[in-house]
């Protein structure tokens, strides 16, 4: 059989809202699962320190094929509300690291000391109420920041970072490592902010991840790729055969490695076998 090139593939962009984002409030267990706005920052004084941190999550796997590359990412929010007399902040998205949940709680307007947490809410001490714990109070998340943007004003600010990349392309890669972001302020007192969140009435004004990828590939020597991205299934030519490590591969139905890059599959038995 002959070898069938495909169009060469050119990169997508695609804009997701949150599959689920909530606030951690320190005092408490409070939460904000349900309600339109998140918070992030420092609020009150020395003497009455009260945290927020805001997280999200977006869901990769409807629509982006496994097997892409990523190209480009950015974090659109908006700020509805600052303090008093604002000053320039920098605001850091870190990469989340184990799972949370988003239950019914709804603060309200203005929502800023949260309700009562429900049951699978994010709360400062649980990543599902009241069954689960985080490992450490107020979230588990990496100490290293993917992005960071100085916030002063209302308005809409964005995050873009090339570790944004990095973190994007791991949840690609491996669905089951998609925590999301979290949204932490600085340790600098009064200056919080207030974030529109998935459930806000304003779409428009709704947290917004923009990704730029190239679509992975959908054939192997004119085989489909299955849905991990890696496992071909060629019949009765060679079986099952996983191409992740190509020209190299493993064909499950010899039980050993062969040297077969695409372009040696040309017909039936024209391939050529070396022992790794």
């Amino acid at each position: 059989m002959g070898i069938i090139t495909g169009p060469s593939l050119r990169a997508e962009s695609i804009t997701l809202e949150p599959a689920k984002d909530n606030t951690l409030y320190e005092e408490g267990n409070n939460s904000n699962g349900a309600g339109i706005y998140l918070f992030a920052g420092k609020t009150g004084t020395r003497a009455n320190t009260q945290w927020r941190r805001a997280l999200m999550m977006f869901d990769l796997s409807q629509d982006i094929p496994a097997g892409s590359i990523i190209e480009a990412v950015t974090l659109s929010m908006y700020v509805s509300k600052v303090p008093p007399g604002p000053t320039n902040q920098a605001f850091n998205l870190h990469l989340m690291t184990g799972d949370w949940g988003e239950g019914t709680s709804d603060a309200g307007s203005p929502g800023g000391a949260g309700a009562v947490a429900t049951v699978g809410d994010a709360t400062w001490t649980h990543a599902f109420h009241p069954t689960q714990e985080w490992n450490f109070p107020g979230g588990d998340f990496n100490f290293s920041h993917s992005a960071s943007t100085s916030i002063l004003n209302p308005g809409t600010y964005t995050w873009s970072d090339p570790l944004m990349i990095t973190d994007v392309q791991g949840w690609v890669d491996d669905p089951s490592t998609n925590f999301g972001w979290a949204v932490l302020g600085p340790n600098v007192d009064k200056t919080a902010r207030r974030f529109n969140s998935r459930e806000h009435s304003n779409a428009e004004l709704r947290p917004k991840l923009t990704i730029t990828y190239t679509p992975g590939a959908t054939h192997w020597a004119n085989y489909p790729i299955l849905e991990d991205g890696r496992t071909v299934n060629t019949g009765d030519y060679l079986g099952w055969i996983d191409i992740e490590t190509k020209p190299w591969v493993y064909v499950y139905n010899l039980g050993n490695w062969i040297y077969l890059p695409e372009s040696h599959v040309t017909e039936v038995g024209a391939w050529t076998y070396i022992p790794k």
